[in-house]
């Protein structure tokens, strides 16, 4: 009628068929809305063998009043597509965001290795055989990429392990790790493709620039 109803938050729901609903006792339910009277949601419990039968005969028994009886978990596929969509479409950003990463990985150790061809070819002129240089330049390609992957699952678990300690794992790790190993297979190529390029640079032109 008009005026301010205050109420005490004792407990949320989540992950429920009950899930964006306010539920308050009947008797302050009575005193508040005395206007409104019986009741427009329940709760049917039905075995797995005997659900079609007792929709049937709720809604015949109950036609006149507009019955319309839904399993729970279609009510909860409903309530979990929109969580979908944000975690499909965050997917969808992630895979691009590796994409570019990929490219990008394979720019930096190409431009690396040109922009140290002085002090490869120094080394190659004292010495330094080609497949001690491609050990080299393997380990430090590993280095760089095992560290900003334990850079990224760090970070990953501190956004995502609150939600699991909450509701649990709602997917598999299967993608996860299936883009982990992604990017270890980009890593490995960039690092190939630096080391080929290194090998191809000629010796006396960053000799003398060096």
């Amino acid at each position: 009628d008009g005026q301010w109803v205050h109420f005490t938050t004792v407990g949320l729901l989540s992950n429920s068929v009950l899930q964006g609903r306010l539920l308050i006792g009947e008797a302050n339910f009575k005193s508040l809305f005395p206007s409104l009277s019986g009741f427009q949601f329940f709760l049917i419990r039905s075995g797995a063998e005997n659900q079609k039968q007792v929709v049937e005969a709720l809604e015949s028994g109950w036609s006149d009043a507009g019955l319309d009886v839904v399993s729970s978990v279609e009510v909860l596929s409903r309530l979990l597509s929109v969580q979908n969509t944000y975690i499909s479409a965050f997917q969808s950003l992630g895979a691009l965001g590796l994409l570019l990463g990929t490219f990008g990985l394979a720019a930096v150790q190409v431009r690396s290795v040109i922009e140290r061809r002085r002090e490869l070819s120094l080394m190659r002129a004292v010495g330094f055989s080609d497949s001690r240089i491609a050990k080299m330049l393997s380990l430090e390609t590993a280095l760089l990429l095992s560290g900003g992957m334990l850079i990224g699952i760090a970070a990953a678990a501190i956004a995502v392990v609150p939600y699991l300690i909450e509701v649990g794992p709602q997917t598999s790790l299967v993608q996860p790790l299936v883009m982990l190993l992604i990017v270890l297979f980009a890593g490995y190529l960039s690092a190939l493709l630096a080391i080929r390029t290194a090998m191809q640079l000629p010796i006396l032109p960053g000799l003398r620039a060096e």
